[in-house]
């Protein structure tokens, strides 16, 4: 009875701690995020107020970002390994608001240096997240857990987008004083996430396998099995020898090109729709509190349906919604929208109500997407087994994440809307295909022994 009674203090001290990360997390992307939407538009209005020798791109800054983070992420869960989770989130947080700072007086180069290193500093922050939560978690409340996390997390995607509506209402052009606005306090909410996350304890609990009880099991000290870079990488290179992981990278792939179509290119889209009127420049931020709303939803159907539905019916939702958006966004915005301001329309009469419509979707399966996958990762690969193979399994998936986010970024800024869909649309199939085979395959072994030749 006593070790029951510690096993359910246990296991209520990790579900605070998740939504501890939740909510710091909820502080640096409403900052984050908000900027990601409006990049491109404020830069746009530099370039106005300068003149031709700022040659800056919101796109090009975001692509930066990521491609930075595809990069670090090899060396990302060495780091992790020598540093606790915790500190290794609070690192990491500390790149956003130096990326945040550089835009209170755009200069070329100073924002794609910061760029860069927000992409390293992201790449250690979502693998020590990764690892963090999945050490708070036992295999049967890892969706739950991740479920719970992406709810108070994506709520950033209202705040910020709320904050980007009132203030651009009825705003034509962002003027300076607007950009000091906005920045100064994204850069304030984006701080106090980071003292958050550095305030954070350690958590009790690592995963167990399910034919295991539910017990605790002390969280074992990721300094004693640090290693170094060369092993790491050899380690994530190896995970990739596994069908399983290629499956799930390829899934990957979507929430990668999903993730720069819904922070950077939607929104823009909307922004220069001319036939949106003096609100258009709203409508950047209104379109991302009804992405925040879809990854609400996501994230709550995660939480409450994640032990009740199957995982391959969350996906095929997620895949349909996918499907749709894309489709909508075809029929209703200009082809040039992305790269220009547009007097032209759709095939439809463009309607504020199914702009907004389409942005909750794209927050929907963005977030079905995530959840699942970050799932899948960690019941293949728990921490019990192998934490530094857990480590580099999160590493790789935002290896890719990142990679096809910049590739994304890059080809947003000379490729018409309707190729970005195409893209969208060949890669939300492969992925679902990716995922569902994944998942059958680690239905049979719930972990990954991944010191054999080769793994599953």
């Amino acid at each position: 009875m006593r070790q029951l009674c510690s096993n359910l203090s246990s296991c209520r001290r990790n579900k605070v701690l998740v939504c501890g990360v939740g909510f710091a997390f909820l502080a640096i992307f409403s900052a984050f995020g908000a900027a990601s939407q409006a990049t491109e538009s404020v830069l746009e209005e530099t370039r106005k107020e300068k003149g031709s020798s700022f040659m800056v791109s919101g796109y090009v800054s975001l692509a930066i970002v990521y491609a930075a983070c595809a990069i670090f992420n090899w060396i990302s869960p060495t780091i992790v390994s020598f540093v606790k989770p915790k500190y290794a989130m609070f690192v990491g947080s500390v790149t956003y608001v130096f990326f945040l700072t550089a835009f209170f007086e755009p200069i070329a180069w100073l924002i794609y240096f910061a760029s860069a290193v927000l992409g390293c500093g992201a790449a250690i922050l979502w693998t020590a997240q990764g690892v963090y939560i999945t050490a708070c978690s036992t295999a049967t409340n890892l969706n739950r857990n991740f479920g719970i996390f992406w709810i108070i997390f994506t709520i950033s995607n209202l705040l910020g987008g709320a904050f980007n509506y009132f203030l651009l209402s009825n705003v034509i052009s962002i003027t300076s004083h607007s950009r000091y606005l906005l920045y100064g306090v994204f850069t304030a909410i984006c701080t106090v996430g980071c003292v958050f996350l550095l305030m954070l304890p350690l958590p009790k609990m690592e995963m167990q396998d399910t034919s295991e009880s539910d017990s605790t099991v002390p969280l074992q000290n990721n300094q004693d099995s640090a290693i170094s870079v060369r092993s790491t990488i050899a380690k994530s290179f190896h995970l990739c020898l596994s069908p399983c992981m290629l499956a799930i990278l390829l899934a990957t792939c979507f929430t990668g090109i999903n993730l720069a179509f819904y922070s950077g290119v939607y929104g823009t889209c909307l922004g220069r729709m001319q036939v949106f009127g003096e609100k258009a420049k709203s409508y950047i931020g209104l379109s991302g509190i009804f992405v925040g709303v879809g990854e609400i939803v996501g994230g709550q159907l995660t939480a409450v349906g994640g032990n009740r539905i199957r995982p391959t019916f969350i996906m095929m939702f997620g895949f349909l919604t996918a499907i749709l958006s894309a489709i909508s966004t075809f029929l209703m915005v200009p082809p040039e929208a992305p790269i220009k301001e547009t007097s032209a329309t759709g095939f439809i009469e463009p309607s504020v109500y199914l702009a907004m419509v389409i942005g909750t979707l794209l927050g929907l399966n963005d977030s079905l997407w995530n959840t699942q996958i970050s799932a899948l990762i960690g019941k293949i690969y728990p921490t019990n087994a192998d934490s530094v193979a857990t480590a580099a399994a999160f590493a790789l998936f935002k290896f890719i994440q990142s990679v096809t986010s910049a590739i994304a970024f890059f080809y947003s800024s000379v490729l018409l809307l309707h190729w970005q869909l195409l893209i969208f649309m060949i890669f939300a199939i492969l992925g679902i295909s990716g995922f569902l085979y994944a998942d059958r395959r680690s239905t049979s072994s719930l972990s990954v022994n991944i010191t054999t030749t080769i793994p599953m």
